[in-house]
């Protein structure tokens, strides 16, 4: 899949890197670069169910997501791509905390597939790249995607094309060393939290009742006094950010957010 996004309007190369996502990507090369100088890093810390279940390391599960196979550059660089591509953007929504437990619990639930259904080394970041996949599936269901830089899609239908492909992959036994159902585990784990935890349709659509009074009465009043705006204001800069992302809001479209998100706190 390609960093592209198509818009009615414009074309534009990816969204601005957040500075986790920078990170885990500086994380993942240098990885990379001492797994070539060291070896032995991946019987140590790749995911490899004897191991796990026998030695007890179950810090592989963890681990295995920041080492890559380094008989090419593919693997990682397809990884790192999708990182900036769709954790920039899920990270600029949730933030750093909301953003870590996600992307850790996909690839630690992409983790925990693998020991069920390989025994032999599983290594890479995919298991949790295809739950960023899912959650931007989810949250921006409509935004266009250039696949292969070629081919307009919605996010959602790109989801549900890299599932079912994956998916006959793993069910067909295709003999490619991919995990596939790693990568299934990836797009389960996504899918639980973000119907149990994620909470995504009440913060963006903000299903609540603003006419409830929060706690706080005087203060809240005057803060109401610098931007007076209504649920249609809220609904329409979040359809905004579902187009073209959450740069494209102005300052004050950001502050009515601001103020929608601090009386989502109090009620």
């Amino acid at each position: 899949m390609s960093p592209y996004t198509y818009q009615p309007s414009r074309v534009r190369f990816g969204p601005t890197i957040t500075s986790t996502v920078k990170w885990l990507i500086i994380i993942n090369v240098a990885v990379f670069i001492l797994e070539r100088i060291f070896p032995g890093l991946i019987p140590i810390f790749g995911l490899y169910p004897p191991f796990v279940f026998k030695r007890f390391f179950i810090w592989q599960l963890f681990t295995y997501m920041f080492l890559h196979s380094t008989t090419g550059i593919w693997h990682i660089l397809f990884n790192m791509l999708m990182l900036w591509m769709f954790g920039s953007e899920l990270e600029a929504v949730w933030g750093r905390k909301r953003f870590l437990t996600y992307y850790f619990f996909t690839g630690i639930g992409a983790g925990l597939c693998s020991l069920i259904f390989y025994n032999t080394f599983v290594i890479g970041a995919s298991g949790a790249i295809f739950g960023l996949l899912l959650a931007y599936g989810m949250i921006y269901p409509d935004r266009i995607l250039l696949i292969f830089g070629i081919f307009p899609m919605k996010a959602r239908h790109a989801v549900i094309l890299f599932g079912f492909i994956t998916f006959l992959s793993a069910v067909g036994g295709v003999r490619d060393n991919v995990a596939h159902f790693a990568h299934l585990g990836g797009l389960l784990f996504g899918y639980i939290y973000m119907k149990n935890f994620g909470n995504v349709q009440s913060w963006l659509n903000l299903e609540i009742e603003f006419s409830r009074k929060p706690k706080g009465r005087k203060k809240r009043r005057s803060e109401e006094k610098k931007i007076e705006f209504s649920m249609l204001d809220v609904n329409r800069i979040l359809d905004k950010i579902s187009r073209e992302g959450i740069k494209s809001l102005t300052s004050r479209e950001k502050k009515i957010l601001d103020q929608a998100k601090d009386r989502i706190d109090e009620l």
